[in-house]
């Protein structure tokens, strides 16, 4: 009874420690919406797929009685479309305390899923502190502050994969493979997080056929409710998914796909755009079978690979994936490159609206130079994905072949 006491005000401790930052975080979102008509067509926090404003021309033509699909440039799905037409008919004001609320929580489930996992491999040692630093690297992120003060999707993005990232360290996977289906009927590439779905399979191949098909059924049921608010139609399959595995809208991003489609041949492009999707879905697997160990790892660097192969990125979506990177700590002392890293990513997205000025606005660049920043913000991601992997090579080497290796012996890389 005493334990139970105990742990219900350590709860309430812990919540009124976080009551300022909070109320911080939604303070600097509201102020941060004050801006919205400057960051609303930045093409760093918008895209298709996730502008708001595209959002609202395809309400448009819906009340004119349009077919928004048959434009081919409405990549939102009916249930989206007919969803936010009623909150915009309804409850237009209360827009933006809905997108505080969903990114301030979204910042406590991942501070919330960091707890868990501290606290299990640490104990309750330095918990709090990690609680309260992931936290604050989400919610105190100025892209995450932007995105939410634009209205971008991004944020519903993020609080799905807050979401399966709690759900996951919980041992949960259940909904976790429900979310993920949900979240794959919206933009298809979230689907290869099915595979972090093998730790918590318990090494059983019928345990995870299971998840897999509770993912695939969830996705279907989207899909079948997307086809009866279309009109049992199933025109809207071309503009939401075969335009992003197919690239079709080519515009300006911070991705890696518009500048090369630009570039090539016509006749090429159906073999470079198989060749991409074929890519990203299988890369999952030799990530997975190699690190078998560490689900945290893991995660993250699935979690990273959607964003970066995603055609039509934000800078918003890797921004849980940079918040739980504290947890890494055990693999600190084996990182390489952090400051070239860091710094790279830093710089490049300060650069990118200096670029992007002198491209549309000064004429005194061309596309070269947008895309110059952006191609090298994203290999500075995929340098931490490769330093990542690197690190968990090293470690397991180290433990396996501790007795053996001597103190000073250099190992530039292995595969485990």
């Amino acid at each position: 009874m005493a334990e139970g006491k105990g742990i219900q005000t350590k709860q309430k401790e812990s919540l009124v420690d976080f009551l300022f930052p909070i109320s911080a975080a939604i303070a600097v979102r509201s102020v941060s919406a004050a801006y919205s008509d400057f960051f609303d067509e930045r093409v760093e926090f918008t895209s298709p797929i996730y502008s708001f404003e595209r959002l609202k021309d395809g309400i448009s033509m819906l009340e004119d009685n349009v077919d928004p699909f048959e434009t081919k440039n409405m990549h939102f799905p009916p249930i989206t479309l007919h969803l936010f037409r009623f909150l915009l008919n309804s409850a237009r004001s209360l827009l933006l305390p809905l997108w505080i609320i969903i990114d301030v929580a979204t910042a406590l489930m991942t501070a919330k899923a960091a707890e868990t996992i501290w606290e299990r491999f640490h104990g309750e040692e330095e918990t709090e502190n990690m609680k309260r630093l992931v936290f604050i690297l989400y919610a105190f992120n100025p892209i995450t502050i932007v995105s939410t003060g634009i209205l971008s999707l991004t944020v519903l993005q993020n609080f799905v994969f807050a979401a399966i990232f709690l759900f996951s360290v919980t041992d949960r996977p259940a909904l976790c493979a429900v979310l993920i289906g949900a979240w794959s009927s919206f933009t298809i590439y979230p689907s290869i997080l099915i595979s972090c779905l093998v730790f918590r399979s318990n090494g059983s191949a019928l345990r995870f056929m299971s998840l897999l098909l509770m993912s695939a059924l969830s996705a279907s049921a989207f899909i079948g409710i997307n086809f009866v608010f279309n009109g049992n139609s199933l025109n809207f399959f071309e503009s939401v998914y075969m335009s992003i595995l197919n690239f079709t809208n080519i515009q300006p991003n911070v991705g890696l796909y518009w500048y090369f489609f630009v570039q090539i041949f016509e006749h090429f492009r159906s073999f470079y755009t198989s060749s991409f999707v074929i890519l990203f879905f299988f890369m999952p697997i030799p990530i997975t079978l190699m690190i078998r160990r560490d689900s945290i790892l893991h995660f993250t660097i699935i979690s990273l690979l959607v964003s970066i192969f995603f055609p039509y990125p934000t800078l918003n979506q890797v921004s849980v994936a940079f918040a739980i990177l504290p947890l890494h700590e055990a693999y600190k002392k084996h990182f390489r490159y952090t400051i070239l890293i860091t710094g790279t990513i830093v710089t490049t997205i300060a650069l990118m609206p200096v670029m992007w000025h002198m491209w549309m606005v000064s004429s005194s660049g061309n596309a070269n130079f947008f895309f110059g920043a952006t191609i090298v913000y994203n290999i500075a991601l995929i340098n931490l994905v490769m330093d990542m992997i690197f690190v968990y090579s090293r470690q397991q080497i180290d433990l396996e072949y501790k007795d053996t290796l001597k103190e000073k012996t250099k190992m530039d890389f292995a595969f485990y």
